[in-house]
């Protein structure tokens, strides 16, 4: 089995983002495509979307609640 980065690293987000089915890429940058993710998750999800290039803690919380881990 593998693992996934830690939950506050972009590229444990972003992995975490692409194995609930966001279309994001793991590598650890933030792009466009990252952004957008995060702004679908949290659209779904019913909570703020966090400012540019940056994570709040409501939203770290959300995505290892959704996630699991």
């Amino acid at each position: 089995l593998g693992g996934v980065d830690p939950l506050e690293s972009l590229s444990g987000i972003q992995a975490r983002l692409a194995n609930l089915g966001y279309q994001v890429a793991v590598t650890g940058s933030w792009d466009t495509e990252t952004a957008e993710a995060i702004a679908r998750f949290c659209d779904a999800n019913d909570i703020e979307e966090p400012p540019p290039q940056a994570v709040t803690r409501t939203f770290l919380d959300k995505l290892k609640d959704v996630h699991g881990f």
